[in-house]
């Protein structure tokens, strides 16, 4: 009687800490896909802008573009 009480009252802790480790998990995991689509979409973004430079100025090319403004943005 005595074991079956003492694995009964460790049970419910055992569930417990994998619970709160789910959580954890799932919190991790929803920050991890917002920070994708936060990237995504910042990356959607730049090209956007990049695409219409290039339609705005006809005889500007990505090659072109990118050479032009690489090192300006790094720095």
């Amino acid at each position: 009687m005595q074991t079956s009480t003492i694995a009964s009252l460790k049970l419910p802790s055992r569930i417990q800490i994998s619970e709160s480790r789910n959580e954890k998990l799932s919190g991790l995991l929803k920050t991890i896909k917002k920070d994708i689509r936060d990237f995504s979409l910042n990356v959607f973004f730049y090209l956007t802008l990049i695409i219409e430079k290039i339609h705005k100025n006809k005889n500007l090319t990505f090659t072109n573009y990118f050479n032009k403004n690489f090192d300006k943005n790094i720095t």
